[in-house]
């Protein structure tokens, strides 16, 4: 083979590794019950969650509790995270094994084995390793304002 073509196949093979290792992934805004607003949810559907202290800096959640509360982790630090309306914050990475932890606004996000499907919020409250666990509420998108109402009809002329 010739090094044109060699030369060509790195390029392939670098483009096509590249791609891969930008994926995206989704959060979602979901209703949950009990709750009186939505809640930042995985690709899945189940609920994300932070435990109050912890920060990427100061991490709590290790291995026992990790068989718990399961990380939302990605392959790549390149992983595009994308937030849905109404949340805000700079989404961040922390190395677990060979994975990636996403965080937002520094705080590691996990979902909770105790909930069995999306719109269940069971480990909102629980105090253990070390804090509090909180499902992150999500504002919901500002509505568009409304059309000016008419104005009231001119009066009548009297008869």
């Amino acid at each position: 083979m010739g090094r044109k073509a060699l030369a060509a196949i790195a390029v392939l093979l670098l483009a096509g590794s590249a791609s891969a290792a930008t994926r995206s992934i989704t959060l979602k805004s979901e209703s949950a019950t009990g709750m009186s607003t939505n809640v930042l949810a995985a690709p899945n559907g189940r609920t994300l969650y932070r435990l109050k202290p912890e920060t990427a800096h100061h991490v709590l959640c290790g291995k026992d509790c990790l068989v718990f509360w399961p990380a939302l982790t990605v392959k790549s630090k390149t992983t595009k995270v994308k937030l849905p309306d109404g949340i805000k914050g700079k989404i961040g990475y922390l190395k677990r094994g060979k994975r990636f932890q996403v965080t937002l606004g520094g705080k590691p996000l996990y979902t909770y084995t105790g909930d069995s499907a999306a719109h269940q919020v069971n480990g909102q409250n629980i105090k253990t390793f070390g804090g509090t666990w909180f499902a992150l509420p999500v504002g919901k998108a500002a509505p568009a304002p409304a059309p000016p109402a008419p104005a009231p009809p001119a009066p009548y002329p009297p008869y």
